[in-house]
């Protein structure tokens, strides 16, 4: 739904509780790997599930370089184009 480098807003059906910490799969590029973050939950609404990343998004250049290029993009072109994953298992 939305992202930016301290974070990301995804739809999800997956129960989660604030202060879980998931490896989130962040597509980029259609034939790359995702990028891999770790992100704590910040809140869950009707919107969707609100992840803080743990590093700054800044660290990896492929999502700064995606973020940057998509700066005046609306939440609908992202959620569109970054297909993020929660994999299931909270550390």
């Amino acid at each position: 739904m939305d992202l930016s480098l301290g974070g990301c807003i995804i739809k999800s059906e997956t129960h989660v509780h604030v202060d879980d910490i998931f490896y989130l799969e962040i597509v980029v590029a259609e034939n790359e790997p995702p990028v891999e973050v770790a992100a704590m939950v910040r809140s869950v609404s009707a919107r969707g599930i609100a992840f803080k990343f743990l590093r700054k998004a800044q660290e990896d250049k492929r999502l700064l370089t995606f973020i940057q290029s998509h700066s005046g993009a609306t939440s609908s072109v992202l959620s569109k184009a970054v297909e993020p994953i929660v994999t299931g298992s909270s550390v």
